[in-house]
């Protein structure tokens, strides 16, 4: 199955309003996402399940969303609890789904120096 590739210059993201709001659409969250790392977290857990989708984005079942972040030294100087999450979350969220017997659905891909 291919992967979906999403790229993101992350220096976009200049605190936690614009991190929910790039993600929002990135992922096409409904008008009514609370703007929480658990309903993030929530989203991202079932791409590859339409029945239980979050966002208008979905993956294939068996592929995974590959989240390129660019910019990424002065995205985590600037931002480090947003970077932080970013990592820690989709950490998580493929945890649960290997926990539940499911494959990893995100990929996380940027270089930092």
């Amino acid at each position: 199955m291919p992967h979906k590739l999403l790229q993101l210059d992350a220096r976009r993201i200049t605190g936690w309003g614009t991190f929910h709001d790039l993600f929002s659409q990135l992922f096409g969250l409904p008008p009514n996402y609370p703007r929480t790392m658990n309903a993030w977290m929530n989203a991202l857990f079932s791409l590859d399940d339409p029945a239980k989708a979050l966002t208008s984005l979905q993956v294939s079942p068996g592929s995974m969303l590959i989240l390129q972040l660019d910019n990424v030294d002065e995205f985590a100087e600037k931002c480090r609890p947003q970077y932080d999450a970013i990592i820690e979350c989709i950490a998580m969220v493929n945890l649960r789904r290997l926990e539940a017997g499911a494959q990893p659905i995100v990929a996380l891909a940027y270089f930092k120096n």
